[in-house]
């Protein structure tokens, strides 16, 4: 079309995810229950993009399009026999039956975009665009685990933002650039927490949650061999109305901003060797009376230091074995603090080991050591629980093996925006 470029894409996705079951005994907004929760999602959507080149041969290239999704989203949980929890200690989990948490939600989203990309020379490319958003969320009528009786009624729920981002990269030679990029991101809040608390006369309407808008702020340095690639950046953002999860079933609204810097490194030495890793610091800051006064996020937003890295064998034709780390370091800033997300956090390291094996035509075999060296520790989110119950060590040395699958073709959903994935600050 007018020598553009047009590409269309559809897709599906069914989710389940389960969560650990939690001791809400001592929580009356969580009906004083004993429960495991877990996710349920449906998705389908679709993007169109067209490519079209404006002027200077193709110097200049405007991506523009539409993209749409529905997602159908439903938290239930099942409950647990007080009774036999506590005779064993925590350790017994007798299901008595099966709640609704969050309540369903359907989603739809539709935007529009333009991207302008124009290579000002062989060294500068700038680039920039826009976007439109616009949401609808729908609540079915719903009860709560505190008011299992209660009927709370239904509503819909509008949202919308234009959204604009800037970015540019110079290129010193032709192995190393620098970069600059500002964007805007979006975001709804979590409405399900709010959901989950609602009193009686609560009306969904009238809640009309403002929607998380963030600006996002990143420069870097980036450097590319032939057996040698790195890069170096550091990022800022912030939010005049950030989300923070502060408690089960609490929601925080208030200005917030995040900050932090990443390296990494990757090398080839040779055709069968590959080895590399990555360091991420972050920080992050919050104004709880909205009066200019910031103070430390909690760890459940900012996780301490984190330093992977790994090492990869191509030991003989189709047959690939790697090693990998990972090392969390310890975060304490809140003294002596057992608030949710505010507890100390400890460091703690592990290592895997990932064998992949080649089939011709009838996919790949993968078989997987998780914590190789038996190591027992403590995960981050284990830590930094209210409740001593929640205190679980992550699991031990554990094998596990993928049976080989054909290769998947066609688009792959990929939903892009005008922010990278720092942008949402929750």
């Amino acid at each position: 079309m007018l020598g553009s470029n047009v590409q269309a894409q559809l897709y599906y996705r069914d989710y389940l995810t389960e969560f650990f079951p939690f001791d809400g005994r001592n929580f009356s907004n969580l009906g004083n229950q004993i429960y495991q929760s877990r996710v349920e999602s449906e998705r389908f959507g679709g993007r169109l993009q067209i490519e079209t080149p404006l002027f200077n041969k193709g110097a200049a290239r405007l991506l523009w399009g539409v993209d749409y999704f529905n997602e159908d989203t439903v938290q239930p949980v099942t409950t647990f026999d007080r009774a036999a929890f506590e005779a064993s200690g925590g350790l017994d989990f007798l299901a008595t039956g099966e709640r609704t948490w969050t309540p369903p939600l359907e989603l739809n989203s539709l935007g529009l975009f333009a991207q302008l990309t124009w290579d000002v020379s062989e060294r500068f490319i700038i680039n920039g665009g826009v976007r439109y958003e616009n949401a609808d969320v729908s609540v079915d009528d719903f009860t709560t685990l505190a008011n299992p009786d209660t009927v709370i009624p239904g509503g819909d729920l509008n949202f919308d933002a234009t959204l604009f981002n800037i970015g540019t990269v110079f290129f010193l030679t032709d192995e190393i650039n620098v970069f600059a990029n500002f964007a805007q991101g979006f975001s709804l809040a979590d409405i399900g927490l709010v959901l989950r608390n609602a009193q009686l006369g609560f009306d969904v309407e009238s809640l009309n949650p403002e929607p998380q808008r963030v600006d996002s702020y990143e420069i870097g340095l980036r450097g590319q061999w032939e057996t040698i690639q790195g890069s170096l950046s550091a990022f800022y953002n912030e939010s005049e109305l950030g989300t923070t999860f502060t408690a089960p079933g609490t929601v925080l609204r208030a200005p917030e901003r995040i900050y932090g810097v990443e390296a990494a490194v990757y090398v080839q030495p040779s055709d069968r060797w590959q080895l590399g890793g990555s360091v991420t610091l972050q920080g992050g800051e919050i104004d709880l009376a909205d009066d200019g006064e910031y103070t430390a996020l909690d760890s459940f937003r900012i996780p301490p230091l984190k330093v992977i890295a790994y090492v990869e064998n191509e030991t003989s034709p189709g047959w690939r074995n790697r090693f990998q780390a990972l090392f969390s370091g310890d975060r304490d800033v809140f003294g002596d603090s057992v608030a949710f997300g505010r507890r100390e956090v400890e460091s703690y390291s592990t290592v895997d080991y990932i064998s992949s094996i080649q089939l011709g035509d009838a996919g790949t075999l993968q078989i997987g050591v998780e914590n190789l060296f038996d190591n027992q520790y403590f995960p981050i989110v284990s830590q930094i629980q209210a409740n001593d119950s929640a205190y679980s060590a992550a699991r031990r040395r554990t094998v596990s093996n993928e049976l080989p699958r054909r290769k998947r073709t066609g688009y792959q959903n990929q939903k892009r925006d005008n922010c990278s994935s720092r942008c949402n600050l929750r």
